[in-house]
């Protein structure tokens, strides 16, 4: 049912712990960042760093591709394009969630500066979060876990979403019904 679509492995083993770890908690599936071949219940992220509009003729069609960006322009263009499933963002910029939540492309938020528990990181996921729900836009949660450890549970977040004032359905569906819809616009499940 719940989805977490970036976790970053060094190696297949950990891979192999994390989903074995994620079954346990909840999660459907994971999405990985790597070289190294898919395991049951795991699905290969692309992610790429753009530097220009230019950059972006170079993103595969076919795989689920995430785009981040220095450049605003950059990020505001990609939103457009098909190929692209995911903008990672971390500044608040309401033409580029307005512009995702009309071409219903997910933006994709990082929790794990909820890891460390600053107060910086959590009132920035707070403003991104209920910035992206007046605008209706499609966000996905994801942990950039390294290890099966830095994983969160899908319930936790969940109150921890909650609690930051992030309605619960909106928390809800930035771990299941969006991340599926990006899995199935490609054909992944």
């Amino acid at each position: 049912m719940f989805y977490d679509l970036k976790v970053v492995p060094d190696d297949r083993e950990t891979l192999a712990d994390m989903i074995k770890v994620a079954k346990e908690m909840g999660y459907l599936g994971l999405g990985f960042v790597g070289d190294f071949q898919e395991i049951e219940g795991t699905f290969r992220i692309r992610e790429y760093e753009m530097r220009s509009k230019r950059d972006l003729r170079e993103i595969p069609y076919g795989e689920v591709n995430f785009v981040y960006s220095e450049n605003r322009n950059v990020l505001r263009y990609s939103v457009k394009l098909e190929r692209v499933d995911g903008i990672i963002f971390r500044e608040i910029d309401e033409v580029l969630v307005r512009e995702a939540s009309k071409n219903k492309t997910a933006l994709v938020i990082d929790l794990s500066s909820l890891r460390n528990g600053k107060l910086g990181g959590i009132k920035k996921v707070r403003k991104l979060f209920l910035v992206c729900y007046s605008k209706r836009a499609p966000v996905i949660c994801v942990s950039s876990a390294r290890l099966p450890e830095e994983m969160f549970s899908p319930r936790d977040l969940l109150a921890l979403l909650e609690l930051l004032g992030v309605p619960r359905e909106y928390a809800k569906a930035s771990l299941t019904t969006y991340p599926r819809f990006v899995l199935k616009k490609k054909g992944r499940i």
